[in-house]
């Protein structure tokens, strides 16, 4: 199709196939009284797009104000907030707002709520953090007039005192049985973890955790009792470790067990 295509434009146009040919309107285009066509009429202006959304409106947008000598004086004479030292504690700890413009009467607040202070300086103000919920809280400074400091950050960090099961407070529990922890900081998101045993740091050689003995020996030295063995077998292979299913010993909960196995499809 494409050679007799090839043949007919060089017969009809009397150039050789391949040639740059420019069409003249109006002109003669070849042999015979055959003549260009004629410019077809321009093309339609596109139609319009659709409106775009309406833009949105922020509560406090910013902007451009003018600002006197008297609004300077007013901020320089309002309590500020450099730093809380420590920033994490734990409940009943001792933290110490440090800034400027603290006076003995003033109060500190966390989350709008007051807290009982002892200034003892214009630029460090100490407070005990009560019993709060763990995770981040705002800590403002408010004097008698109502004056507002600016806003700072205090994380309260949960604290375990003690376990009680079976209505007594024990080191030693039983599994199985439900635990109530006794402290402070708990809040919604927190995890509770026992032993904070995992694959990274059982199989980490170089691991300085505290291991009870039966972690140590059934995880840490088992699993590296193994691993030097692959490598001794297959010395040109790359052993990559993707998981570990849960230990089991004689402290498992069995109930638990019987569940594993079943998703596992060990036992039906």
């Amino acid at each position: 199709m494409e050679v007799s295509l090839a043949i007919q434009v060089q017969e009809v146009l009397g150039v050789q196939v391949g040639d740059s040919v420019k069409a003249n309107f109006g002109a003669v285009c070849g042999p015979g009284s055959r003549t260009a066509g004629l410019k077809g009429p321009d093309g339609s202006y596109a139609g319009q797009g659709s409106s775009g959304y309406s833009g949105g409106k922020f509560a406090e947008p910013i902007g451009m104000y003018v600002i006197d000598p008297d609004d300077i004086g007013i901020k320089l004479l309002e309590p500020a907030i450099f730093e809380a030292v420590p920033a994490y504690a734990f409940a009943g700890d001792s933290i110490t707002l440090k800034g400027k413009r603290f006076t003995k009467s003033d109060t500190v607040l966390i989350d709008g709520s007051p807290v009982q202070t002892n200034a003892f300086s214009d630029t460090a103000l100490p407070f005990a953090v009560p019993s709060l919920k763990g995770g981040q809280h705002t800590i403002q400074v408010k004097q008698l007039d109502g004056t507002l400091s600016n806003k700072a950050s205090l994380y309260i960090k949960p604290k375990i005192d003690s376990a009680l099961q079976d209505n007594q407070i024990t080191t030693r529990v039983s599994p199985g049985k439900k635990i109530n922890l006794i402290g402070s900081g708990f809040s919604e998101s927190t995890i509770v973890r026992i032993n904070d045993v995992n694959l990274r740091n059982v199989l980490n050689p170089f691991t300085d955790i505290d291991l009870t003995e039966l972690h140590r020996k059934h995880f840490l030295d088992g699993s590296k009792t193994l691993l030097e063995k692959v490598a001794t077998t297959f010395p040109n292979a790359k052993v990559i470790v993707t998981g570990c299913y849960p230990p089991v010993s004689e402290h498992s909960d069995l109930s638990a067990v019987e569940i594993l196995l079943v998703a596992l499809g060990i036992v039906v």
